[in-house]
């Protein structure tokens, strides 16, 4: 079997037409009928994205093996959720605490697909179990949109500049300083000046890890 062949029948098994999956992949849908044509080859990162889209590895992608080889969550590396017919791919920057702070990760961790209707940014897997009271525990992953304009009772990823921490909480802000309150009894919420808090971004959605 080839790229071609595959890339049909593993359209026709999720049921999509060729606009769908054009959408989903950030492709036209003229691209995908020239890939089932055989008239135009994808360069290797698209091949990566189509490949991470139907949630098999490259190999099988091109024909060369029929065995389907699903791609373990072990890390996060190859994390997704597969989402369509109209999805992106948002990357995972990091590690964030739900606890009393941890360091931020700044590192590309992998990416995440999302629905078009989800608008973020990036996301962040976070650590620990500050804020249990509304699901969002260890190990899962936060979507993260970037905004300028602050609202109470929001919960934000927050960066604590002179600690170099980061932490995720709900927010109330004062004229002078940040309330950063966590949903777990177990734990204090934290206070910081203004000027030693960047807001890293709101949280707009949480994907549980399992």
């Amino acid at each position: 079997m080839n790229f071609r062949t595959r890339l049909k029948q593993l359209r026709m098994e999720k049921q999509l037409n060729q606009t769908d999956l054009g959408s989903a992949l950030n492709l036209a849908t003229s691209t995908i009928s020239m890939y089932e044509n055989g008239k135009r080859e994808p360069d290797f990162e698209t091949l990566e994205t189509i490949a991470d889209y139907f949630n098999v590895d490259i190999d099988y992608l091109l024909g060369k093996t029929d065995k389907i080889t699903r791609i373990e969550f072990d890390d996060y590396s190859d994390v997704k959720n597969l989402i369509h017919p109209s999805a992106y791919r948002i990357p995972i920057v990091g590690k964030i605490c739900a606890g009393d702070g941890c360091f931020v990760i700044e590192e590309k961790m992998g990416y995440f697909t999302i629905d078009h209707t989800i608008k973020a940014d990036f996301a962040l897997v976070v650590k620990g179990d500050s804020m249990i009271d509304i699901d969002i525990n260890d190990g899962d992953i936060v979507l993260i949109k970037k905004v300028f304009d602050y609202y109470d009772g929001k919960i934000y990823a927050i960066r604590l500049i002179d600690e170099n921490e980061a932490t995720i909480k709900r927010c109330y802000f004062e004229e002078d300083k940040v309330i950063m309150q966590p949903c777990n009894p177990e734990f204090k919420p934290m206070i910081a000046d203004c000027k030693n808090v960047s807001v890293v971004g709101e949280c707009v959605g949480v994907y549980h890890a399992l």
